[in-house]
């Protein structure tokens, strides 16, 4: 069998005091041989030195992601340190945090994937990653290396986030005693389980008419569509731009990509452009995809949230819930409610008030999406809601 164990504090300051507030909510005699622990949590719990003295105080590894906020069941949507221990006595977990990512070097990911396996057996029946906002490193390349390396197996994740939204300088991933903004974080679960996921995003009636082909491109950057600019493309068909030339408000304006080869659509996020006019996105990008531009609102998210949990009606057999939400969502939500999404969960889902959960703001989701002939493809995904299930 395997369970989640939940504790959660918005202490950041006292060190000694946020850890026993998180120890008096965990039950240790429920522990079963296995555990690892997940955590979500605003920077500052980081910096403070609250994460270096979760993970001494716990005899397991920890790991995670910082975000804007995070919840768990039985707390609100804040800025607090949110923990979920994984334990179980027929599943096995490993972690692994790799090396400097860098350009180019796929053997950073290689290296990290193979040191999670080390003394394992078999194929793992799940892969959780966490992954710098901020990269050198591909992060749809670090994807597809995992997919190539274990196929059929699915991949999910989050990229980290912060609430520093005018750079996300202090984003990190969470690996035992550190925080990193340059590595990346493995956790295999092996074992008997059948994870199952579900993706809520915009549907292609809120991206405007307007079609254009991306006629120059590297890497995560636009350059030009239909051989202009890319940025002045976008104010031509309705985006505005600050007396600097900054485009206004980019991560309010979803980017809907299709290479027209029978693979399904990517949702991308825009970052920001730069003095040549280029823009950057969250996610890789090629020449010849037709672009789409979307504008979301509230009432969009609250719609895609509903049909997730819709979708999610009916499922049996699980005992935990993983929900990533694009950190693009949280700016919608930012001036109206950002507890929209956790109250439909604990509202509108008939096991929001019976299965301990965890949710985070990401910078970027990582879930597998069902092919037409029911296969898993893995991506990183932008402006979604991810939900996994085991």
């Amino acid at each position: 069998m395997h369970r989640a164990l939940l504790a959660h504090t918005d202490e950041i300051d006292d060190v000694e005091y946020a850890i026993e507030d998180l120890m008096r909510q965990i039950d240790m005699s429920q522990l079963l041989p296995n555990s690892v622990g997940i955590v979500y949590c605003d920077p500052g719990f980081y910096f403070s030195g609250v994460c270096k003295a979760l993970n001494e105080r716990l005899p397991f590894p920890v790991l995670g992601s910082t975000t804007i906020t995070a919840a768990v069941s039985d707390s609100r949507v804040s800025q607090i340190l949110a923990l979920m221990i994984l334990t179980s006595d027929n599943l096995t977990f490993s972690v692994a945090c790799s090396d400097e990512l860098k350009s180019g070097d796929d053997s950073v990911v290689e290296r990290c994937y193979a040191k999670a396996r080390e003394g394992m057996e078999g194929e793992p029946a799940l892969i959780m990653t966490y992954y710098p906002l901020v990269s050198d490193y591909d992060r749809d390349r670090m994807v597809d290396i995992l997919s190539e390396t274990s196929p059929g197996i699915p991949i999910y994740g989050t990229l980290t986030s912060s609430p520093a939204l005018d750079s996300f300088t202090e984003a990190r991933i969470i690996y035992g005693d550190g925080g990193f903004n340059d590595r990346m974080s493995l956790l295999l679960i092996y074992g008997d389980i059948k994870p199952r996921f579900y993706l809520g995003t915009f549907s292609e009636e809120k991206y405007l008419k307007d079609k254009g082909v991306i006629t120059a491109a590297e890497g995560n950057r636009i350059i030009t569509i239909n051989d202009i600019p890319a940025k002045d493309y976008l104010i031509r068909i309705g985006l505005s731009e600050d007396e600097a030339g900054n485009l206004l408000f980019p991560e309010l304006f979803p980017i809907f990509l299709d290479y027209n080869d029978g693979t399904l659509p990517y949702i991308r996020a825009m970052i920001t452009n730069l003095e040549d006019g280029s823009v950057i996105l969250n996610g890789g990008v090629r020449k010849g995809a037709a672009l789409s531009v979307g504008n979301i609102d509230v009432s969009d998210l609250q719609i895609s949230v509903d049909r997730t949990l819709e979708a999610m009606k009916g499922e049996k057999g699980f005992s935990l819930a993983i929900f990533h939400s694009c950190a693009a969502r949280y700016f919608v939500l930012f001036d109206y409610d950002v507890e929209i999404e956790t109250k439909a969960i604990k509202g509108n889902w008939e096991a929001g008030n019976l299965v301990p959960y965890i949710f985070c703001y990401s910078g970027g989701e990582i879930c597998p999406v069902i092919n037409p002939d029911n296969t898993l493809t893995n991506r990183v995904h932008a402006y979604t809601i991810s939900v996994c299930i085991f």
